[in-house]
């Protein structure tokens, strides 16, 4: 009975050792697949980190681009300006009139393609209208398929009422202002701030009547003028 009785309790051993043995080796199954998931998951995750860093390298890359174009635009409008104070201090210098004298950049002899963009901003300021954002969207693809490269001179133009409420000292700084704001928006969408001029005439070079109300939206415009080579 005894020996019996011993042969069970060593059965009953074994049974537990294997049992063990097998919950052991099923855990270290889990443990392993958990692992391998881990890893795949830390790759995926470190690729996708590395992609992100070269997006992000790559805006940062742009927006430093648009920034120093930006810059070159404002430099000229402030080149502008100054040659507004100067015209408007000393009066036009000889063999011009004062209109032409606020030309921030030489002019080219010949003009090969003009877009005109009428009455584009709001009264009395240099804000522009929302039909003419749309417009220059489609005058600087335009100038960038077909005349890439060459150089465009903004001129501003305004009709003949005397500045009386708005804050600019006369039409000429008026146009200035207008005209470097379009060379901003030029530049926003493509156009290289180098090819480009402004160009401030105020009420100097009218293409219709300042008399009545619709010559003076005429005369109330940009245009773009684009250079030959």
């Amino acid at each position: 009975m005894a020996a019996r009785g011993g042969w069970k309790v060593a059965m009953g051993l074994a049974a537990v050792v294997l049992l063990a043995a097998g919950m052991t080796g099923c855990q270290e199954e889990q443990l392993k697949a958990q692992v391998v998931d881990l890893q795949v998951r830390l790759r995926d995750s470190e690729a996708q980190n590395t992609a992100l860093r070269e997006e992000l390298g790559d805006a940062q890359a742009k927006s430093a681009h648009y920034q120093s174009q930006v810059a070159a635009a404002q430099a000229e409008a402030d080149s502008a300006r100054r040659q507004l104070a100067a015209v408007s201090a000393g009066g036009a210098p000889a063999g011009g009139t004062a209109g032409d004298a606020v030309t921030a950049a030489p002019v080219a002899p010949v003009a090969e393609q003009t877009f005109t963009v009428p009455d584009p901003f709001t009264a009395g300021k240099a804000t522009l209208k929302p039909a003419a954002v749309s417009e220059l969207s489609r005058i600087a693809t335009a100038i960038k398929r077909d005349y890439a490269g060459r150089m465009v001179r903004v001129e501003g133009h305004t009709d003949g009422d005397p500045i009386r409420k708005s804050g600019w000292k006369d039409n000429w700084e008026l146009s200035c202002e207008r005209a470097a704001t379009v060379v901003r928006q030029l530049v926003t969408l493509g156009i290289p701030a180098e090819n480009v001029h402004v160009a401030g005439y105020g009420e100097h070079r009218p293409v219709a009547d300042n008399k009545t109300a619709a010559g003076k939206s005429k005369n109330r415009r940009i245009e773009i003028v684009v250079m030959s080579r």
